[in-house]
């Protein structure tokens, strides 16, 4: 699949995202001169992700969607913006530092 992915002048990777006009919604300092973004093919792995309220019961940090991850087989707990228009699923880096990523199909969390 195309994944895309904006850097920084100074080289960092900033986002991730399924397309251009994604990178640009979720960063939109992406259009500043000097930043890159850069399109690859690659082979992605899948995960299925749930959509926990951090908030809920007097707690604080808002959503987040808690996934596990296939490439590193441990739990990642990625920011979930409600209001920004967040694709489903969604590409993610793993935050073990590799740069890869991780395609999350994502659900909301299911209230007894």
């Amino acid at each position: 699949m195309k994944v895309y992915r904006a850097f920084r002048r100074n080289g960092n990777l900033a986002q991730v995202a399924l397309s251009e006009a994604q990178i640009v919604e979720l960063c939109p300092e992406s259009r500043r001169r000097g930043w890159r973004i850069v399109a690859t093919d690659e082979d992605v792995a899948s995960a299925t992700g749930i959509v926990h309220d951090w908030s809920r019961g007097g707690g604080c940090g808002g959503l987040h969607v808690h996934w596990l991850c296939p490439l590193c087989s441990k739990e990642h707990y990625s920011d979930f913006d409600a209001n920004a228009t967040i694709s489903n699923p969604v590409l993610w880096l793993c935050e073990s530092g590799s740069g890869a990523v991780c395609l999350v199909h994502w659900q909301h969390e299911q209230i007894a």
